[in-house]
């Protein structure tokens, strides 16, 4: 098979790999880019030590914070963070912030942002809670019409990349046809040949695709370092739509391929036999 035929292949089945991460990503993407919204309780000025860590521990054992997420943050640490943007903070008699506990959920919908951080200020200690309103709840009207038109055009992108691998298919099954009809000619059996070109195929078909794989990943990386928290392309995302492309470009060159070969030994045999 000529390198350039291998590069073509290798870039279609990388196009079609993208697409299908890009489109699982756009359907899990409200919800991912919610679960890195960070929560803020903020706690009491004078809550003893004991509460502070009974906070800590009733925040991580709801169901709907994300387990490992929840960090305290004495208000001493609080301070000398913020004396580094702001030192004149130093020279105030009193700490003017308070112990906090941060934390991240699994994902919540608009509508249960309120009961939820409601159960959270009903915690003995907690003053008050703090969180990215327009992330939570400004975001999904805005957010729908994105993605959309990531799915959108993800899906016209895998269609693409998928009738060209199809027609390039095609195209090498019609390269071949003299080369099937001389040893058809000679007595060679038709279920041999078909055999033959259809395991060829696959072989190049499965050599593409994990070629493919390679450059999906090297994208991804790139594309993982330009977007903001929540929205990259997670492992598993990535290994889901790596996997999914594998399949249909290997079953694509077996299926193709041997259908094409079908129809053109059907067509010989009738053109044999007039």
């Amino acid at each position: 098979m000529r390198v350039n035929r291998i590069i073509m292949n290798v870039v279609i089945a990388t196009i079609m790999g993208l697409s299908i991460c890009l489109i699982i990503k756009a359907v899990s993407a409200y919800q991912d880019l919610q679960s890195n919204a960070v929560f803020v309780a903020e706690l009491s000025q004078n809550i003893m030590p004991g509460q502070r860590i009974t906070v800590e521990s009733v925040i991580s054992d709801m169901d709907l914070v994300q387990s490992g997420s929840v960090r305290l943050v004495s208000s001493d640490d609080a301070l000398e963070y913020m004396q580094q943007d702001m030192p004149e903070l130093a020279y105030m008699a009193d700490n003017p912030f308070h112990d906090i506990v941060t934390f991240k959920t699994r994902g919540l919908d608009a509508a249960e942002v309120d009961d939820f951080t409601h159960e959270i200020r009903k915690i003995k200690g907690v003053e008050g809670v703090f969180f990215d309103d327009m992330l939570l709840r400004n975001l999904p009207e805005s957010f729908g019409r994105f993605r959309l038109g990531l799915l959108t055009l993800a899906a016209l992108m895998f269609i693409a990349a998928l009738m060209i691998l199809v027609l390039r298919i095609k195209r090498d099954i019609r390269e071949f046809s003299k080369d099937i009809k001389v040893m058809s000619i000679a007595g060679a059996d038709e279920d041999v040949i078909v055999k033959s070109r259809v395991s060829w195929s696959t072989k190049w078909g499965a050599i593409s695709a994990g070629l493919g794989a390679v450059a999906i990943l090297v994208n991804i990386i790139f594309i993982n370092n330009t977007l903001l928290d929540g929205l990259e392309i997670t492992f598993l995302q990535s290994f889901i739509g790596i996997a999914i492309m594998f399949l249909i470009v290997v079953c694509i060159h077996a299926l193709v391929t041997y259908r094409s070969l079908r129809a053109y030994f059907s067509s010989l045999n009738l053109s044999i036999a007039q």
